[in-house]
């Protein structure tokens, strides 16, 4: 592959277990934007999504990145996560804001036929819709008013560093994806 100037790479990870080498090993090869799922800034949220960080691996995570060179930092935010309140998620706006990434991604929650909170769905306490609204649109204020631009209906970014793949999709321009489950549009 030729790749040009100027060429985004990015790479999806979690913030669990040691990063370090992966971190290094992404840089030498050219990364140079890190999409990392940070999720929530609540421990107990994670634990309910069974994710297998905590938020202490994520902070730890961007300082790492940071270290080794990166300066395009993308964190992944959910939101209508069970037990979830204008409270908790103001926690975890706070958080993603204080580590300052480049670029937010931010979705909803949706509970998908044949997962393990599609069978036990009745036992989560979800926000109902409206509740979930009110989340995202809260979201939209604090990250807009802490200087992050809403450039996609998910994706909110500094000035700069819109993402370029994720611009793509929405433009219906050609993009090229390697790896297991990748998506590719030619």
């Amino acid at each position: 592959f030729t790749v040009l100037n100027g060429c985004e790479i990015t790479v999806e990870m979690n913030p669990s277990g040691d990063v370090s080498q992966f971190l290094q090993s992404a840089k030498s090869v050219g990364v140079n934007r890190l999409s990392i799922g940070m999720q929530s800034a609540l421990d107990s949220e994670l634990e309910v999504l069974g994710r297998t960080h905590s938020f202490l691996q994520t902070k730890e995570t961007v300082l790492m990145a940071r270290e080794v060179g990166f300066s395009n930092l993308s964190l992944d935010l959910m939101l209508g996560l069970p037990n979830s309140t204008p409270e908790t998620l103001e926690k975890s706006l706070n958080a993603i804001t204080e580590l300052n990434p480049q670029h937010i991604s931010a979705y909803i929650l949706k509970i998908e036929p044949n997962t393990v909170f599609y069978k036990t769905q009745k036992e989560l306490n979800l926000p109902d819709d409206d509740q979930t609204a009110n989340q995202y649109l809260q979201m939209c204020e604090h990250l807009e008013n802490s200087g992050y631009s809403h450039y996609e209906i998910s994706n909110f970014s500094k000035v700069g560093f819109e993402s370029k793949h994720n611009l793509k999709y929405w433009n219906c321009d050609e993009y090229l994806g390697i790896g297991p489950s990748a998506h590719s549009f030619l």
